[in-house]
């Protein structure tokens, strides 16, 4: 879980830490200039799309996991063995 939360503080934190760095003049200058703005557009469409794509890549892992484990329990009751996935009983 904590590695999952450094992912997604990673781009807004890089972000945010170039932001302030920067004077407001520059970053008012940066986002004014014609020349600048596709660039910029299409840097904060890459990160978002970053963002969407780990996203949806972390809830399919969870998504696939509960159903693995959904079948291995159905198999175990239906079987009477124990589930062969998670701790088993002592």
């Amino acid at each position: 879980m904590r590695i999952t939360l450094m992912g997604y503080l990673t781009i807004p934190a890089t972000a945010a830490a170039i932001l302030v760095a920067l004077a407001r003049e520059q970053i008012l200058a940066l986002v004014r200039d014609p020349e600048l703005s596709p660039i910029l557009v299409a840097a904060a469409a890459g990160a978002l799309f970053v963002l969407i794509v780990r996203v949806a890549t972390d809830w399919r892992e969870r998504a696939l996991r509960n159903a693995l484990e959904t079948i291995a329990l159905e198999r175990s009751y239906a079987s009477d063995h124990t589930p062969s996935v998670g701790p088993r009983p002592k």
